[in-house]
């Protein structure tokens, strides 16, 4: 009967609505996983750098002790072992909080401001000087001048940094806007 066949209709394209509602949601949220993972690829070098230096660092420490220890081959292989477990560990933390924060920062203005956010990955000049004291060579700014330089040329609306580099005077025409809640204040350790 007619009236069945548009029931029976009525209630595929209501499925086929709700399907096709739930593939959007899929991709969304890949796409969102996809993006994610795209602004982590922008982070590499600057993981790379870090890990590149606190290898250097290690092996230098092994290095100085290694003929004052006495070690015979086997001990000297646990050492090595031991000390790269140790920066592993220590290094994953730091690593992994790296774009956390910047992400969690745009998706909060995305949510109070409802307005679209896209992550910018800096690397400044104190993040690439490794191989001296940075007190000698300009200090905390040298963390925050291309950042504000950003700022100030519109490459950047908004920006996510440790407090800790941030000078007391900031450039001109920048502002220190919000602070987050800290998550965990011994993070600082």
């Amino acid at each position: 009967d007619l009236d069945d066949l548009q029931e029976v209709a009525a209630e595929n394209e209501e499925e086929r609505r709700r399907e096709a509602e739930r593939a959007e949601r899929i991709i969304f949220e890949e796409r969102e996983h996809f993006d994610g993972w795209m602004v982590t690829l922008q982070a590499v070098p600057t993981i790379r750098d870090l890990r590149r230096r606190v290898e250097e660092i290690r092996q230098a420490e092994l290095e100085r002790y290694s003929g004052r220890l006495g070690l015979d081959d086997e001990q000297a292989e646990a050492i090595e072992k031991l000390t790269r477990g140790i920066v592993n560990k220590i290094m994953h933390a730091p690593i992994s909080r790296l774009l956390t924060q910047a992400r969690h920062i745009a998706a909060r203005i995305e949510k109070e401001l409802g307005c679209e956010t896209e992550l910018v990955i800096l690397r400044t000049t104190g993040d690439r000087i490794q191989d001296r004291s940075l007190a000698k060579i300009g200090g905390k700014g040298l963390f925050v001048k291309e950042i504000e330089e950003a700022l100030l040329d519109g490459r950047a609306d908004v920006a996510v940094h440790s407090a800790k580099d941030v000078p007391a005077k900031i450039a001109e025409g920048c502002v220190l806007a919000a602070y987050p809640e800290r998550v965990d204040p011994r993070d600082a350790l």
